[in-house]
């Protein structure tokens, strides 16, 4: 396969940057490590407080495979189909028990919401 210039420069920058990914993947497995030696190091020596703030810890997942809509069909069943997704979203916020959120959380609950819905409405 022959490649002209331009070609070879986009497919050489995007070596570079594939590069450059797998580089900060390694350096943040390595910070991760740190801080965790820290932390358990300041444990061991009592200094451990709640002004230290928690410990990094992945991601986890709200909703289980179709639970968010299992939790959305028997809300509009309670309250009927003409709630707006907000209110839904809300109500999904409480029951699964999060506090303290913030409106970042609603606005996200409110998307999966509604493409939840949309898509209920689809398959009917």
């Amino acid at each position: 396969m022959v490649h002209d210039d331009a070609t070879s420069s986009l497919l050489r920058l995007r070596a570079d940057l594939a590069a450059d990914i797998r580089h900060l993947e390694q350096r943040q497995i390595a910070l991760r490590r740190r801080l965790k030696r820290l932390d358990d190091d300041l444990r061991l020596l009592g200094a451990y407080s709640e002004d230290v703030p928690p410990p990094c810890r992945p991601n986890r997942r709200l909703f289980r495979r179709n639970e968010l809509k299992a939790l959305v069909c028997s809300i509009l069943r309670e309250i009927g189909d003409d709630a707006s997704n907000r209110t839904v979203a809300l109500i999904v916020i409480e029951r699964i028990g999060i506090t303290g959120y913030q409106r970042k959380l609603e606005a996200e609950m409110v998307q999966r919401v509604r493409q939840t819905r949309n898509r209920l409405a689809a398959r009917q």
